[in-house]
């Protein structure tokens, strides 16, 4: 039951998501000059497939991270100390000339 609903709060946030970067990318697109429009890469077709797939893929990218993030903290949980975390060990003295 808590997967089903990990999947669909995960697909709500990332429609969310979507909407709101064509929103904001269609808002800066009719900010621009008129003779913006006038360019080859700047034609309605073009600029309709960018609204299209570029917010797409950026959802996809979301997603994913998300699922990631579910999936290795599930992993580490149990593992995980009590208190705050431990700072690594700092490598980079070693690169800098001395």
């Amino acid at each position: 039951m808590i997967v089903i609903f990990q999947n669909f709060s995960l697909s709500v946030a990332g429609e969310r998501l979507t909407k709101r970067l064509r929103y904001h990318s269609f808002k800066a697109m009719l900010r621009q000059e008129i003779g913006w429009f006038d360019r080859k890469a700047n034609s309605t077709g073009a600029l309709l497939t960018r609204l299209a797939s570029d917010t797409t893929a950026v959802k996809g990218v979301s997603s994913y991270i998300a699922i990631l993030i579910i999936v290795e903290s599930r992993n580490y949980a149990p593992l995980r100390p009590r208190g705050p975390l431990p700072l690594p060990p700092c490598t980079f003295s070693s690169s800098f000339p001395t």
